[in-house]
């Protein structure tokens, strides 16, 4: 659903056949898709569930996350400036391996709190 939505259309997405053809384990989470699990998590835990606090989202897509499977979203940095808190992380899909890596969320509010 989220392949038809998104507006990125490729079979490794939606077609167990042709992901397997083309020598997947079957079809995969879109990246996008992974992010948006991942900034989620940042919006709950960092920025007080408020996504509109979001200011910019970077990262590089760096693995296969399997769809069901679970994710872990790993901070590996928090700097906090006046006026924002920068947050680095990563993402490490079912086999432990990083399916998003140099992640970054800058997020509106730092040591003034705003």
């Amino acid at each position: 659903m989220y392949d038809g939505c998104s507006n990125i259309e490729f079979p490794i997405h939606t077609s167990p056949k042709f992901a397997e053809a083309v020598g997947l384990p079957g079809i995969i989470l879109q990246g996008t898709a992974t992010l948006a699990y991942a900034v989620r998590e940042l919006v709950n835990n960092e920025a007080d569930k408020d996504p509109e606090r979001i200011l910019e989202i970077a990262c590089k897509f760096t693995g296969m996350v399997l769809p069901g499977t679970d994710i872990k979203v790993c901070c590996t940095g928090k700097t906090i400036h006046q006026d924002h808190t920068d947050i680095f992380f990563e993402v490490l899909n079912g086999e432990q391996k990083k399916a998003i890596r140099a992640g970054y969320v800058k997020i509106k509010g730092g040591k003034n709190g705003q």
